[in-house]
């Protein structure tokens, strides 16, 4: 997700500052980046792969994907269940398919920042973009 902002990010009128970028680690507050970028360059009908329809099914994937945290059950003691029992997403057969959802998600992150790329291009001269209204790019 930090590649698609950061190749995204100056479709917006207020760009993601780099260090707050770089550091970050909400996948929530980058979610909700990507579907701002999504929106304003109008790629929301091709923002979607199997198990992912539109923008709210991707920001619930997000959402599951960070209240699951899986790096910190298994290292912080106080994340644990007492029981010793784990996340259902991480049982399996749940496992398998929650990582073909996540296996799809990053085709889909990886698909729209290649298109963000092309659309850039287009803007710095190759081919003109159209986004209606007053759209503007922030780096000219």
């Amino acid at each position: 997700m930090k590649a698609l902002v950061d190749e995204g990010c100056n479709f917006l009128p207020s760009p993601t500052d780099p260090i707050s970028l770089y550091k970050t680690h909400s996948l929530r507050w980058l979610a909700q980046i990507v579907c701002q970028i999504v929106k304003t360059v109008q790629l929301e009908n091709e923002f979607k792969i199997e198990g992912i329809a539109n923008l709210s099914d991707f920001s619930a994937l997000v959402n599951e994907l960070e209240a699951l945290d899986p790096v910190s059950c298994a290292v912080h003691s106080d994340s644990r269940r007492s029981d010793g029992s784990v996340p259902h997403q991480l049982q399996p057969p749940d496992v398998v398919r929650f990582a073909k959802r996540l296996d799809g998600l990053l085709d889909l992150l990886d698909a729209t920042t290649d298109a963000l790329a092309a659309t850039w291009n287009q803007l710095s001269g190759e081919e003109p973009f159209h986004a209606g209204g007053d759209f503007k790019p922030t780096i000219q």
